[in-house]
């Protein structure tokens, strides 16, 4: 079921992206990909010495214009997260979590005559786990999607 929501969402962006070939006919006005790093860690008072667990986010984005100031982004990416921790001297404990994340922005760009073009995003973000592991276990079916 999970793999049939991702293969269908990935699916439906790119039916976008190829249908909105002529930029002129539609109201796609931007395309990009985006990278950058997670990094993940637990917080708490049950958290003992918490670790930092770095991981890899990337995906990409389409813009549609509504109007001048407002437009929709859809975006897809792949991010790792986890943590790691030391509830004490001789025990460790790694989750590594890997998700596709599927946010739908609503985007306000503020009016201004400069180069410069601020806006704001909102919106929700589904997001499905592709793989779980603790102390490199496979935990995966303990993991809700």
């Amino acid at each position: 079921m999970k793999k049939l929501v991702v293969t269908v969402s990935v699916i439906m962006l790119l039916a976008i992206a190829c249908n909105a070939q002529d930029e002129t006919e539609s109201n796609l006005t931007g395309m990009g990909f985006k990278t950058g790093v997670n990094f993940g860690s637990f917080v708490g008072s049950d958290a003992g010495s918490p670790n930092t667990r770095v991981g890899f986010s990337g995906g990409g984005f389409l813009t549609y214009t509504v109007v001048k100031e407002f437009s929709i982004q859809p975006e897809l990416y792949f991010t790792m997260k986890g943590g790691k921790r030391f509830p004490s001297t001789i025990d460790r404990e790694t989750w590594d979590l890997n998700y596709l994340e599927i946010p739908l922005l609503l985007k306000f760009n503020f009016p201004t005559e400069t180069m410069v073009k601020p806006s704001i995003f909102a919106g929700p973000q589904l997001g499905f786990p592709l793989s779980a592991s603790y102390n490199d276990q496979d935990v995966m079916d303990y993991i809700k999607g």
